[in-house]
């Protein structure tokens, strides 16, 4: 077993813990006595997966009536840095917290600013320039993210509910039951990966798919991929695909589409029913009972949740799916060859 699977394996394990000591700590506390209602927007950002995770903490924001955007911090620092001013509630994600970009983002705003700090490193110049600190408090992996994605990925989740006033008991108890079912999830994991690799044969690239909250996935999943199997993979918003990307579609064509259940499933599904009648593959992740038997459609059921928490459990298949990618590959899979786990240069 290499070390990216091992690290795959583990996340159910670590997330436990970080929720354990996010409660024990007083972090909850401390998020739900934050007053949102001072500040007029609310900037989430980072740089990769610690850009990715915090798409749908933001969508929740903005349905709630909360004016919030998702940047990374490369884009905000050169182009946008104008947009944060005093009444500008900066959410900053790296799990270093020492990003070349955070570094140099946090050097160039005011100290009146608040800064909440996700990192796992309270020592780091992000942990000292946060007004808040959240902390992931799992282990570090060697490569390419696993279990501090998912970490930052709930934290963001636990702060967008707490800002809008929904951060319950209820609910951390559904975090928690979905790290159970991502752990049962995971216990098949080799029959699961054997699935995968007998129905994607040789792909020439693949495409991410989903909308909504499952946007985190899409775009940190095609990264992960991209990172880890040195593998072309195009994240695309679901509807989106359909202005044009549809034209890819071949019989080598091979993507990863996301559905979990909730108001758009049904657009999910029929997207993906349609590759499969232009004879693409379509590995279709959902935590909604389906009845889809196609040839050109492999059907991952995941226990139902949320439509909010489903991206605690649906990065799994494509940590699996990049894991096969990289294996067949024959990569020493983890291991970066151009790139470092920390990028301190921009």
């Amino acid at each position: 077993m290499n070390n990216f699977l091992k690290d795959v394996l583990d996340q159910p394990v670590s997330l436990r813990n970080s929720l354990q000591t996010l409660i024990s700590s007083g972090s909850i506390k401390t998020m739900n006595k934050l007053d949102v209602c001072q500040f007029e927007k609310i900037i989430f950002s980072g740089m990769g997966s610690s850009h990715f995770c915090n798409c749908a903490a933001s969508s929740l924001l903005n349905q709630n009536g909360y004016i919030s955007t998702v940047i990374s911090a490369s884009q905000l620092l050169h182009y946008e840095l104008d947009s944060i001013n005093i009444n500008t509630l900066l959410v900053l994600v790296s799990q270093s917290g020492e990003s070349g970009e955070i570094v140099k983002l946090i050097e160039n705003i005011p100290d009146s600013i608040t800064v909440i700090a996700i990192t796992n490193n309270a020592n780091s110049i992000l942990g000292k320039r946060g007004n808040y600190k959240l902390i992931l408090n799992v282990p570090d992996e060697e490569a390419v993210s696993t279990r501090t994605y998912l970490a930052s990925l709930i934290i963001s989740n636990l702060l967008s509910k707490a800002l809008v006033g929904q951060l319950s008991e209820h609910f951390i108890e559904e975090v928690s039951k979905s790290i159970d079912d991502l752990e049962d999830f995971l216990t098949s994991y080799k029959q699961t990966s054997s699935l995968i690799n007998n129905f994607i044969k040789n792909p020439t690239y693949c495409c991410i798919i989903g909308r909504g909250y499952s946007l985190t996935s899409v775009h940190s999943g095609a990264l992960f991929i991209r990172e880890l199997a040195k593998y072309p993979s195009i994240d695309f918003e679901s509807s989106e695909f359909r202005h044009g990307p549809l034209e890819m579609v071949n019989e080598n064509f091979l993507a990863l589409i996301f559905a979990p259940d909730g108001q758009t499933y049904k657009l999910n599904v029929g997207l993906a029913l349609d590759i499969a009648k232009l004879h693409g593959k379509v590995i279709l992740v959902t935590n909604r009972e389906s009845e889809i038997i196609n040839e050109n459609i492999l059907v991952i059921s995941q226990k139902p949740c949320s439509e909010f928490l489903a991206p605690i459990n649906e990065i799994a298949p494509l940590q699996l799916l990049a894991n096969c990618l990289a294996v067949a590959k024959k990569l020493e899979v983890g291991t970066f060859l151009h790139c470092s786990k920390i990028t301190k240069v921009e």
